[in-house]
């Protein structure tokens, strides 16, 4: 299936009017947008609410939480308590590396210094922020008087 987004209208907050009104009138909009929608043929449409100020989509009520609540009582996780064979174990791990990336520490002559082999080591074994090591990587800053990389 193909999706197709187009932005039909911009509103723009109102800085004169209350939250609760701008809100309002946001809704409004969205409504108008969505009646338009909804009469037009359901092959037409993707499958959301039809009315408007509902953000986190379709609520369950009470009483269908508690039959899906008692539909899965006394069922299992379908993987609790599986082992993964060597073989199993290793692809996993093999399809993985790719995201990690090694860093390098080099003192001010560019010698090698230290290597560990992705940035959650390094902020682990360094007892450093992964965001404050990511940004030294990325701008060449020095980190405790080494070139990481």
């Amino acid at each position: 299936m193909n999706f197709l987004f187009i932005v039909v209208e911009l509103v723009e907050i109102n800085e004169e009017l209350t939250q609760e009104e701008n809100k309002a009138n946001l809704l409004s909009r969205e409504q108008f947008y969505l009646d338009w929608l909804f009469a037009l043929h359901a092959s037409l449409r993707y499958n959301f609410l039809s009315t408007a100020g509902s953000p986190l989509g379709y609520h369950l009520t009470e009483d269908a939480k508690a039959k899906i609540s008692a539909a899965n009582k006394g069922k299992e996780p379908v993987n609790k308590g599986a082992t993964l064979s060597e073989a199993q174990r290793l692809l996993s791990i093999n399809a993985s590396q790719h995201r990690y990336k090694p860093v390098y520490f080099y003192d001010e002559s560019r010698t090698l210094i230290t290597l560990y082999p992705s940035l959650n080591a390094t902020s682990k074994a360094e007892q450093a922020n992964k965001n404050h090591l990511l940004k030294c990587i990325k701008t060449g800053q020095l980190f405790r008087g080494y070139l990481i990389e």
